[in-house]
């Protein structure tokens, strides 16, 4: 081989070997930057997985806490529900003179919550079970609506002002039983600070009223037409007097 040919063809060499190596070199900076993006990655996939259970443990606990919540609700709401009914089933009890008992039934029906309301009279084998409307002469439906609301008032929260305003009601209960109708409406006014506008034409409510007004129909008033002022006058009050 001659000897002028071996110099560039070592240059040559050499220059490939630098080449190789600057090759090696860029392919290790672009392994180096895959390894990191790969640690990076790797560090994203750990904190989501992480996060990933932290979420599935709060979820179960989440799922846990209803559980127990529903479970409290249905609690409180049978409570609340067989407390009314106590209170009513003693204000029916009383008023009329025979042992009722009311019951409370919440039922779902098509996605929309409803309640039933039942009534139990006389006891033992003599007992009879009907729906509260179905009973008979209607004073149970009047005097059990008017207790219903009156708990309703007190267990509204924010609180509602204890004022009930009663439009002709009470007209299906016997008469031997308005006076005890009056003291309980009476004794619920006095201790649960209640004020009860009652308008009626049963005139043995008044006994048991503050202030009685008597409004007397003209003979010449037209339908419609309100009463005139002159035609109504105060025949009781006793509010100054029990204060």
């Amino acid at each position: 081989m001659p000897k002028d040919n071996l110099g560039p063809r070592l240059t040559d060499a050499i220059h490939g070997v630098h080449r190789a190596a600057q090759a090696c070199e860029d392919l290790a900076l672009t392994c180096a930057r895959f390894e990191g993006q790969a640690e990076a990655l790797r560090i994203e996939i750990t904190a989501a997985e992480e996060r990933h259970a932290t979420a599935t443990n709060d979820a179960q606990e989440l799922a846990d806490a209803l559980v127990v919540l529903q479970g409290l609700e249905a609690a409180w709401k049978k409570t609340f529900e067989n407390a009314l009914a106590e209170v009513v089933s003693r204000g029916l009890s009383i008023v009329l003179g025979e042992p009722m008992m009311v019951t409370l039934e919440s039922e779902v029906t098509r996605g929309t919550s409803a309640v039933r309301f039942r009534i139990t009279t006389g006891n033992g084998e003599d007992a009879l079970t009907t729906e509260i409307m179905g009973s008979e002469g209607g004073s149970v439906v009047e005097i059990a609506a008017f207790l219903f609301r009156v708990l309703l008032i007190l267990a509204r929260r924010p609180p509602l002002r204890r004022g009930i305003v009663i439009d002709e009601s009470f007209r299906m209960v016997a008469e031997e039983r308005i006076p005890v109708l009056a003291q309980m409406i009476r004794e619920l006014v006095d201790r649960l600070h209640l004020q009860v506008i009652l308008v009626t034409h049963i005139t043995a409510f008044g006994d048991a009223a503050d202030v009685v007004f008597e409004a007397t129909k003209p003979r010449t008033m037209k339908p419609g037409q309100g009463i005139p002022t002159g035609e109504v006058r105060r025949v009781k009050t006793s509010y100054e007097e029990r204060t």
